[in-house]
């Protein structure tokens, strides 16, 4: 199985569950044990720069993802399309942004890019505010509340 990540949030410091919040860390705790497992893991993030590197037997694509919409949605488009097309990639994971004008972008971009490879979509909707009573994400294993 080969299964493409995608968190075009995710901070400039790259693929480190040090940086960023709730989805970062599902994102690098999910992919690193599938690694482990055998499975061919690709992950796209924003980055300062176009580049490919193997971390944790994880393929980290970077790529700067503008933040506005048509920006967002284009290099998106062209990261995922080309990473999913070159790499042989069988099911594209998107994880739901904090942002609103974000959600719909990357959404956008995944279902296109999902749809003309004919690839399996899955949508992460994770938890953004670990520790709140808001929080009920069945994903972190917090039931919230007093």
């Amino acid at each position: 199985m080969n299964i493409c990540f995608f968190l075009p949030s995710s901070p400039k410091g790259g693929f480190n569950p040090k940086l960023g919040g709730g989805s970062e860390l599902a994102l690098y705790y999910l992919t690193t044990q599938l690694a482990k497992m055998g499975v061919e893991v690709h992950v796209v993030i924003d980055g300062e720069e176009k580049s490919v590197q193997t971390l944790e037997g994880v393929n980290v694509h970077t790529q700067p993802i503008p933040n506005n919409p048509l920006g967002a949605y284009t290099s998106a488009k062209s990261a995922l399309s080309s990473v999913c097309t070159d790499t042989g990639v069988d099911v594209l994971v998107g994880f739901e942004l904090s942002v609103e004008w974000a959600k719909a972008t990357v959404a956008d971009a995944l279902i296109s890019v999902a749809h003309s490879g004919g690839l399996k979509l899955v949508y992460y909707v994770g938890n953004h505010y670990p520790g709140s009573s808001r929080s009920r994400s069945p994903t972190h294993g917090y039931s919230g509340g007093a």
